[in-house]
């Protein structure tokens, strides 16, 4: 789905009670739509969606540390693909006004899949079918063979009963 990411950070920010919750603003910027058509399960990604999602938090007076870990140990969370994106970490920038509270600025580029899965009332048509956004079911195998040689069961501990490979 997409900016939720962005939806889900922008709540636990306001979670924390940093600042007052009006305070806290957020926006997608710079986002780019890369169409794909990629098979997953029974569902298609077919749209890769990047962008900068910026966090504002007005007023703040508390400890820069416990802001930069709660948002941080968010991410590793919930961004668990970012390393593997070669995503860059989070930019923080610090206003201090003359009071000694600071505006704070936080962005950071997340990316994610649009999905479709068959639905034959499903508001999208693509390659002459009916798509709804949703999430795929994912069919994971429990068994299999590979040059006709059965494989040992998913989950089985003990392997006394098979006898090795001629």
């Amino acid at each position: 789905m997409a900016i939720a990411k962005l939806k889900a950070l922008h709540a636990h920010l306001v979670a924390q009670n940093f600042v007052d919750e009006n305070l806290v603003q957020s926006w997608a910027e710079d986002a780019t739509a890369t169409p794909r058509a990629r098979e997953k399960g029974n569902g298609l990604h077919v749209c890769r969606f990047e962008y900068t999602g910026v966090v504002t938090l007005d007023g703040f007076s508390g400890s820069e540390d416990l802001l930069l870990a709660v948002l941080t140990t968010w991410v590793m969370d919930n961004d668990p693909d970012r390393e593997g994106d070669n995503l860059e970490p989070p930019q923080i920038d610090l206003i201090i006004r003359d009071d000694g509270i600071a505006d704070v600025d936080i962005s950071l580029v997340f990316i994610e899949d649009i999905t479709i899965v068959p639905d034959a009332s499903g508001p999208v048509t693509y390659r002459g079918q009916q798509w709804s956004l949703g999430q795929p079911d994912i069919f994971t195998a429990e068994s299999g063979a590979l040059n006709d040689i059965p494989s040992r069961d998913a989950g089985r501990n003990d392997d006394a009963d098979y006898a090795p490979a001629p």
